[in-house]
Protein backbone atom coordinates (compact mmCIF):
# COMPACT_ATOMS: atom_id res chain seq x y z
CA UNK A 1 0.00 0.00 0.00
CA UNK A 2 1.44 3.93 -0.98
CA UNK A 3 2.26 5.65 2.32
CA UNK A 4 -0.39 8.82 2.86
CA UNK A 5 1.09 11.96 1.86
CA UNK A 6 0.74 15.64 3.00
CA UNK A 7 2.66 18.95 1.97
CA UNK A 8 3.78 21.45 3.69
CA UNK A 9 0.44 22.95 3.65
CA UNK A 10 -1.47 20.41 4.75
CA UNK A 11 -3.16 19.27 1.53
CA UNK A 12 -3.66 15.71 1.69
CA UNK A 13 -4.36 13.01 -1.39
CA UNK A 14 -7.63 11.26 -1.87
CA UNK A 15 -6.70 8.33 -2.82
CA UNK A 16 -3.84 5.98 -3.02
CA UNK A 17 -2.54 4.25 -5.79
CA UNK A 18 -1.46 -0.12 -5.72
CA UNK A 19 0.79 -1.27 -7.97
CA UNK A 20 1.39 -4.79 -8.30
CA UNK A 21 4.44 -7.01 -9.45
CA UNK A 22 3.40 -10.46 -8.98
CA UNK A 23 4.57 -12.26 -11.92
CA UNK A 24 6.83 -9.93 -13.28
CA UNK A 25 9.51 -12.10 -12.65
CA UNK A 26 7.89 -15.41 -14.45
CA UNK A 27 7.01 -12.92 -17.40
CA UNK A 28 10.93 -11.11 -17.77
CA UNK A 29 12.25 -14.09 -17.32
CA UNK A 30 10.43 -15.31 -21.31
CA UNK A 31 10.86 -12.07 -22.95
CA UNK A 32 14.60 -12.42 -22.06
CA UNK A 33 14.76 -16.30 -22.99
CA UNK A 34 16.93 -16.62 -26.47
CA UNK A 35 19.10 -19.21 -27.77
CA UNK A 36 22.29 -17.04 -28.92
CA UNK A 37 22.49 -19.32 -31.99
CA UNK A 38 18.60 -18.38 -32.74
CA UNK A 39 19.43 -14.23 -32.63
CA UNK A 40 22.50 -15.16 -34.79
CA UNK A 41 20.87 -16.82 -37.42
CA UNK A 42 18.63 -13.48 -37.54
CA UNK A 43 21.17 -11.41 -37.23
CA UNK A 44 23.27 -10.97 -40.82
CA UNK A 45 26.69 -9.94 -40.98
CA UNK A 46 27.42 -10.42 -37.27
CA UNK A 47 31.10 -11.05 -38.04
CA UNK A 48 31.50 -7.76 -39.84
CA UNK A 49 29.77 -5.96 -37.26
CA UNK A 50 32.20 -7.27 -34.57
CA UNK A 51 35.15 -6.77 -36.76
CA UNK A 52 34.62 -2.70 -36.87
CA UNK A 53 33.80 -2.63 -33.04
CA UNK A 54 37.25 -3.79 -32.61
CA UNK A 55 38.54 -1.43 -35.23
CA UNK A 56 36.53 1.08 -33.82
CA UNK A 57 38.28 0.29 -30.40
CA UNK A 58 41.40 0.41 -31.14
CA UNK A 59 41.14 3.50 -33.15
CA UNK A 60 39.76 4.98 -29.68
CA UNK A 61 42.54 3.89 -27.95
CA UNK A 62 45.29 5.08 -30.60
CA UNK A 63 43.35 8.53 -30.97
CA UNK A 64 42.60 9.31 -27.02
CA UNK A 65 44.26 7.19 -24.38
CA UNK A 66 47.19 9.00 -25.36
CA UNK A 67 45.25 12.11 -23.64
CA UNK A 68 45.55 11.30 -20.30
CA UNK A 69 48.98 8.69 -20.51
CA UNK A 70 51.25 8.86 -17.52
CA UNK A 71 49.33 11.89 -16.66
CA UNK A 72 48.13 11.92 -12.33
CA UNK A 73 44.08 12.47 -12.29
CA UNK A 74 43.74 16.07 -12.09
CA UNK A 75 46.62 16.82 -15.21
CA UNK A 76 44.52 13.79 -16.91
CA UNK A 77 41.07 15.72 -16.31
CA UNK A 78 42.48 19.05 -17.60
CA UNK A 79 44.39 17.40 -20.63
CA UNK A 80 41.01 16.35 -21.56
CA UNK A 81 39.11 19.20 -21.24
CA UNK A 82 42.07 21.33 -23.05
CA UNK A 83 41.03 18.32 -26.23
CA UNK A 84 37.72 19.20 -26.45
CA UNK A 85 37.81 22.33 -26.29
CA UNK A 86 37.84 22.26 -29.67
CA UNK A 87 34.28 22.13 -31.52
CA UNK A 88 35.35 19.84 -33.92
CA UNK A 89 37.40 17.04 -32.07
CA UNK A 90 34.08 17.29 -29.98
CA UNK A 91 31.94 16.45 -32.84
CA UNK A 92 34.32 14.15 -34.22
CA UNK A 93 34.23 12.13 -30.80
CA UNK A 94 30.83 12.52 -30.41
CA UNK A 95 30.25 10.71 -34.22
CA UNK A 96 32.87 7.96 -33.16
CA UNK A 97 31.12 7.35 -29.77
CA UNK A 98 27.73 7.17 -31.25
CA UNK A 99 28.63 4.43 -33.96
CA UNK A 100 30.65 2.37 -31.56
CA UNK A 101 27.55 2.60 -29.24
CA UNK A 102 25.23 1.88 -31.86
CA UNK A 103 26.85 -1.27 -33.07
CA UNK A 104 27.36 -2.29 -29.21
Amino acid sequence: MNRPYEDDEGRRKRADFILDFVGIFENLEKALAFDSEDVQSVVEGIDILKERFENLMAEGREKYLPLVKDKVADKAAEAVLEYFRDKEKRYEFYQYFKELQDIY
